[in-house]
This record gives C-alpha cells, structure tokens and sequence, in this order.
C-alpha cells in the first residue's frame, strides 16, 4: 500500500511537471499555424498574380528554343513558372557533369526543400491534438486533487485550463491539416511538371548527342575514303 502510495505521489509530481512545457508547446504550435495560415495566403496571391508552372507551360517551354542566354521568360510563360524552371536552364548550359546526373540532383534538391515545409506541418497537426489531451488530462488531475481539500476555487481555474488547453490543440489540428493537403497538392503538381521537363530535356539532350555522333562518325568515313 505505501508503495503505491509512492508511485502515485511520483506520477503526480511529473504529469504536474510536464504542464508548463505542454502549455508552452501548445502556444508555439498556435503561433506556427498562425503564422503558416499568412504566408499560405500570400503564396496563394503570389500564384494568382505572378501564374504557377502547369502542364501546358510544361509543353510550351518543350518547344521553345529561344531559352539559351535569356534572362526573360517566353510571352506564354507567367514569371511564378519560369522561376521554378531558371535553375534547369542553368544547368543545361553550364554543366559540367552528365545532364541527366545534374539535372536528377537539382531535382532532388528541388523536392526536399518543396516537402520540407510538409513534414513541419504534418508534424504540427499531430501534436496540436496530443498536446492538447495532455494539456487536458494534467489539470484534471490536480483538479482531483484540489476537490479532495474541498478548494473549489481551485478545481475551477483546473478545469478552465484543462478545456483551454483541448480548445487550443483542436485549433492547431485545424488550421495545419487544411493548409497541409493544399500545400501537398501544390507541390505533387509542381514535381510531376517538373519531371516531365527534365525527362524530355534528358531525352531531347541526349537525341541530339546521338546525332551530332552520326554526323562525326559519317564525317569521318567521308575523310577515310
């Protein structure tokens, strides 16, 4: 029995321990889904004024062959797709590897800093709720036992904070998850079209290659006989 009693005065002092830092966590995760909620609106302006890379922009810069040297997009690119795409230019002309290795990098690269955002989020809108059910069980625990000394005063500011706290991680779950599956959608059409460029870049690249060898090699037996 007094063993018990031990183990329940310990559970006691740590949940009692852990509510400051679940406060503080819940208050962090509020002001990040704040704070994700106004750069989400101003990517979402950002998309409507300066355009975004879609599948037929895709196919325009396919056929556009004005691109090397050029600082400026083609009249049918809107400038939010020729930014996502400058970087390929780049490195189709100045690089020094094999394109398709350079090119499988830079889209690699291109991929972790897109869904990197992602993870934070997904993170986010786990935590919110846990958090909150923490912050939710603690106080009702103290609750108890400031009822059982008769202190309601108490067992009313316990409570205020238990609901709070559930109220708040609800709130974060909330605002993250809906801005999450928008961003995830973004980003799944942005890498789709950006594979599909460098697919046919590599492709294209490598058909002119095989060309510019047949010509070497005809040349060669030209100059043999």
């Amino acid at each position: 029995m007094e063993l018990l009693q031990t183990l329940q005065r310990i559970f006691y002092f740590l949940s009692s321990l852990l509510l400051y830092p679940v406060l503080l966590l819940l208050l962090a995760l509020l002001a990040y889904s704040i704070y994700r909620a106004g750069k989400l609106t101003g990517e979402f302006v950002s998309r409507r004024q300066e355009g975004y890379l879609e599948r037929r922009h895709v196919e325009a810069l396919i056929g556009w062959r004005g691109h090397t040297g050029e600082t400026a997009p083609p009249p049918c690119i809107p400038q939010g797709a020729w930014k996502s795409t400058t970087r390929l230019w780049d490195i189709q002309n100045n690089s020094s590897v094999p394109l398709e290795t350079a090119l499988g990098v830079w889209l690699q690269e291109t991929e972790q800093a897109l869904t990197r955002p992602l993870e934070r989020l997904r993170l986010a809108a786990k935590l919110g709720p846990s958090l909150g059910l923490m912050g939710t069980l603690i106080p009702m625990c103290n609750a108890l036992a400031e009822l059982s000394h008769g202190n309601l005063s108490r067992v009313a500011d316990q409570l205020i904070i238990a609901f709070s706290t559930t109220v708040v991680g609800v709130a974060v779950a909330c605002l993250c998850y809906p801005i999450l599956v928008l961003k995830q959608k973004w980003v799944v059409q942005e890498l789709r079209n950006l594979e599909y460029l460098v697919e046919v870049t590599v492709r294209e690249n490598n058909s002119k290659q095989g060309e510019s060898h047949e010509v070497s090699k005809k040349e060669t037996s030209c100059q043999t006989f």
